[in-house]
């Protein structure tokens, strides 16, 4: 699976970085997981055809306290099914996307606004 990882991260990054994901995430059942949802222009056609039935379309964000590292999955997720077509690995759009999110939140952690 690809993802992108942030280490080494301190106390104030991390209680930054709780702040920013509680504003722009939905929280997950797991403790320090995160949805980031995909907006629905950016679906693939196979995510779009499922949109009903699997979605909504999520990735996957991680924070974690013990390791101290933010964790973002370049998988895209039906929150409704683990076993489908529509869940697959980012595409272009989708990965601008993820990275452009990853920007904010990196500044987020550092304590600067973002633009995106």
């Amino acid at each position: 699976m690809q993802s992108l990882l942030l280490e080494e991260l301190n106390s104030p990054e991390l209680a930054r970085l709780r702040a920013f994901l509680g504003e722009r995430c939905q929280p997950a059942s797991l403790p320090g997981t995160y949805w980031l949802m995909l907006p629905a222009a950016l679906q693939t056609s196979a995510q779009s055809a499922h949109s009903a039935s699997c979605g909504p379309f999520c990735l996957a964000i991680l924070l974690d306290d013990i390791t101290a590292s933010l964790k973002l999955e370049l998988l895209v997720r039906p929150r409704m099914t683990l076993h489908c077509s529509c869940f697959a690995v980012v595409d272009k759009k989708q990965r601008e996307f993820a990275l452009a999110f990853w920007d904010s939140a990196i500044a987020a952690a550092r304590g600067k606004k973002h633009d995106h």
